[in-house]
């Protein structure tokens, strides 16, 4: 899979943890695809045939639609955009209200993806299609190499896309010009990662695949031992990579040379997050897992209500210090974690500017007996 629209927790120093609660809510039905959020709200899309948005504040249901989508929607703040059947439909975010709705030449084949004023929609007859966010507008309309095996992923003026077929498909974003098109195995395309001037492209081949970005060239792969579950996650240092035969490894960016690697207690079933100093690697364990960036050893286990049905989804948070996690469960429920502060244990001896190095104020002298010093009284 591509990543979601982007809240980045990378430059976030710290750790995420200790993590607490902030609510639990009910949305009456199972989801049916996974969540997107932006900075007030989260939208899913359930089994029942609807759509239902939940405020980030405090998990109350926004409002409630039905949909015949089974693709996550996108959202940019103002309009979320649900793709469904033979229409692609944009909802004012804050009321579900319909802003407009297009008819569609084909089923959606992956979800829609919105970037500045741009929605695009890999449809199920081999098509790309760009569209205005603002009216629905067709801008451009370009055939792919194959059938899309995800949605597609933008960087400046480029649109990748990762196919069915082992390749990967790359297009102006201007006027869906081919800019160029790479095989790089026999098996589908499971992750695309952009982190200039590289393009990781995680495949069911068992290779991690690094390519040029603006030319399609390859630079070097890596093996693993299954399949790759998801998108790579990229710091300035490292690569960080799950598979299908339970480990977690990190790669250095530059060689691919791997650094560290550790062995999962559960299976994944995406690729790792960043969030501030630690990776969340998502799994369906009723738990929630966070490694070091450095050294890959497990750093904090949060205990979850029930099994995730989808990745945890990092939202931002009230304080851009404390990132938030929203949770979703395959039970219709829905959690929001957020970082807890935890009040420094101060010994009670440590009284108001005693022990902190501040300079102790001396006691008055006692006063001398009267006999001695003072007058007699008459």
């Amino acid at each position: 899979m591509t990543r979601p629209a982007p809240v980045s927790f990378d430059a976030v120093r710290g750790s995420l943890f200790p993590l607490a609660a902030t609510w639990m809510a009910e949305f009456g039905a199972p989801p049916a695809a996974p969540v997107v959020a932006d900075d007030v709200r989260a939208f899913i899309v359930l089994r029942t045939g609807a759509v239902v948005a939940l405020d980030l504040a405090d998990g109350r249901v926004a409002w409630t639609l039905p949909s015949t989508t089974r693709h996550r929607p996108a959202s940019d703040g103002v309009r979320v955009y649900v793709a469904g059947g033979d229409q692609l439909e944009a909802l004012d975010a804050a009321t579900g209200t319909a802003v407009w709705r297009v008819p569609l030449p084909a089923e959606p084949a992956a979800a829609p993806l919105v970037r500045s004023g741009w929605i695009l929609l890999a449809l199920a007859n081999h098509e790309m299609l760009a569209m205005s966010a603002a009216s629905g507008e067709v801008v451009w309309r370009r055939p792919l190499p194959g059938p899309a095996s995800l949605e597609p992923l933008v960087s400046g003026d480029l649109v990748v896309v990762g196919l069915e077929d082992g390749r990967v498909a790359m297009l102006d974003i201007r006027d869906g010009e081919p800019a160029w098109s790479r095989t790089v195995g026999r098996e589908r395309i499971t992750g695309l990662t952009i982190a200039e001037p590289h393009l990781y492209v995680a495949s069911a081949d068992n290779f991690l695949h690094v390519l040029d970005l603006a030319t399609g060239r390859p630079d070097w792969r890596w093996r693993t031992g299954g399949d790759i579950t998801g998108a790579v996650a990229v710091d300035a240092d490292r690569i960080y990579v799950a598979s299908l035969d339970n480990l977690l490894r990190g790669l250095d960016r530059g060689s691919g040379s791997q650094q560290w690697r550790v062995e999962l207690p559960s299976r994944a079933m995406a690729g790792p997050l960043i969030v501030g100093d630690t990776l969340i690697v998502p799994s369906r364990a009723a738990e929630l897992r966070a490694y070091s960036r450095a050294d890959g050893q497990a750093v904090a286990t949060v205990p979850l209500a029930s099994e995730p049905f989808s990745p945890p989804l990092p939202v931002a948070g009230r304080i851009p210090a404390l990132p938030r996690v929203l949770v979703v469960f395959g039970d219709g429920r829905a959690t929001l974690l957020e970082r807890r502060i935890v009040p420094l244990e101060v010994p009670l001896r440590s009284l108001p500017g005693v022990g902190l190095g501040l300079p102790e104020v001396p006691s008055p002298p006692a006063s001398p007996p009267a006999s001695e010093s003072s007058p007699a009284l008459p």
